[in-house]
């Protein structure tokens, strides 16, 4: 109960007040009393340290409320692929979800998609939902500031659209990185954030024996499985948990239909 009230306490917002107010009250009592500079360096790299962390771990909700999960008594998990489509592997994770009969959330960018508009129709067609990763990917993306990174974000929905008919309402920070310019943009262009809690790290292993280990252990009701669909480690286990999934009971359903929300701006 009291971790839950922390996490809720700590954003952006109220930890900026925080520290203002110890800040104000440092140098208030400067005036009394000879405050040592250590306080204000202190102050400093916890507030830095705050901060990073709110940047980087997507499910800190530091900046911008992301929806990582979903609270559900039923044996329900959504499926993601991020940094699609791909020419070499998108086909093949197709596929193997269409053998399971599993619908899946593809968080593509958009120079993918417009590089591969037939895929991307494909994906469509399979019945799997396409959301926004932005368009660039680019690691310094959200360090260019709202304006910049909203267009980067609309650039990729009109390629979305041109293709599909459709434009997604779901959007996936790259890299899963937030900030203040960040949140601005959700905001301003009418997104939904999607984060996840269960994160493969299919990208940066190659013991697949651990990718899949690590993703039955991260099962549970509700949960969003964060894969990429640009690795071959991908392609090779996904058989394997999807089997466990069905073997224990879990129904993997489509990220809308999990969360309740509508995926698109202009309705199916």
């Amino acid at each position: 109960m009291r971790f839950s009230y922390l996490k809720f306490c700590l954003n952006f917002k109220n930890t900026h007040y925080f520290f203002s107010v110890c800040l104000l009250l440092g140098l208030s009592l400067e005036f009394i009393f000879e405050i040592p500079l250590h306080y204000y360096v202190c102050l400093y790299v916890l507030y830095s340290a705050l901060f990073f962390y709110g940047c980087f771990v997507v499910e800190a909700h530091f900046f911008s409320p992301l929806i990582c999960s979903k609270k559900t008594n039923q044996k329900l998990i959504a499926l993601s692929f991020d940094d699609g489509p791909d020419s070499k592997y998108t086909l093949k994770i197709l596929t193997i979800l269409k053998h399971y009969k599993v619908k899946a959330a593809f968080f593509c960018i958009g120079k993918h998609a417009a590089q591969y508009p037939q895929l991307l129709q494909y994906i469509h067609r399979q019945g799997h939902l396409i959301g926004n990763h932005s368009y660039s990917h680019k690691f310094s993306l959200p360090f260019r500031g709202t304006k910049k990174i909203l267009s980067d974000l609309q650039r990729t929905d009109r390629i979305i659209s041109d293709t599909i008919g459709l434009t997604p309402i779901f959007f996936r920070p790259p890299f899963g990185v937030t900030n203040i310019a960040v949140a601005k943009a959700i905001s301003q262009g009418g997104y939904i954030p999607i984060g996840w809690n269960a994160r493969s790290f299919d990208t940066s292993s190659n013991n697949e024996q651990k990718l899949l280990d690590r993703a039955i252990r991260l099962t549970q009701s509700g949960a969003i499985f964060l894969f990429h669909d640009t690795q071959q480690n991908t392609v090779n286990i996904l058989p394997d948990f999807l089997q466990y999934l069905h073997d224990h009971g879990y129904k993997v359903v489509r990220l809308d239909e999990m969360l309740q929300f509508n995926a698109y701006r202009d309705h199916e």
